[in-house]
């Protein structure tokens, strides 16, 4: 009972597919492969190996401490630099914390576009990238704390007299 021929896919989908692998299916579906949720980053911003690549313009520090400890600011460079840069970087971490995991983040999400090939000249190949940029992680967070403050309200019910 079971498999007798079974690998481990390093790098999930996105290793397959960056290594050549075809996938069949829902090409809409297959797009997002490579995006994490906001909500997903939350449940797992505390975890040990994660870093972030933050491509936005650091106007939003106060949502750090909403992140996974760990975050390289991305300065906006020209791309080649940008990629050694990053290189350099994601190596620094490497050697630090096994397993790592990389998430990068923008303001909103057009703007993968522009960085996801400057993240793979720099050799980052199993990358998620936040899904909405740190807008839509904004949003959730203050949706999340308004949920947070009404439960430690009292419920108040409206008036019946008339």
């Amino acid at each position: 009972a079971g498999f007798r021929e079974v690998a481990v896919l390093d790098g999930g989908l996105n290793g397959w597919t960056n290594t050549g692998g075809q996938l069949a299916g829902d090409v809409t579906a297959q797009r997002t492969l490579d995006r994490m949720t906001v909500e997903e980053m939350f449940v797992e911003r505390d975890y040990a190996n994660w870093l972030v690549l933050d491509f936005t313009s650091g106007a939003r520090k106060d949502l750090y401490r909403w992140l996974p400890v760990r975050i390289e600011r991305v300065k906006a460079t020209p791309a080649n630099k940008a990629a050694e840069s990053l290189r350099t970087a994601v190596a620094r971490y490497q050697r630090q914390v096994p397993g790592l995991q990389i998430i990068v983040i923008a303001e909103a999400d057009a703007e993968y576009a522009r960085i996801e090939p400057t993240v793979r000249k720099a050799g980052i190949r199993n990358a998620l990238y936040l899904a909405g940029g740190l807008r839509a992680y904004a949003d959730t967070l203050n949706k999340q704390i308004a949920m947070w403050r009404q439960k430690d309200q009292p419920l108040r019910f409206p008036s019946c007299r008339g």
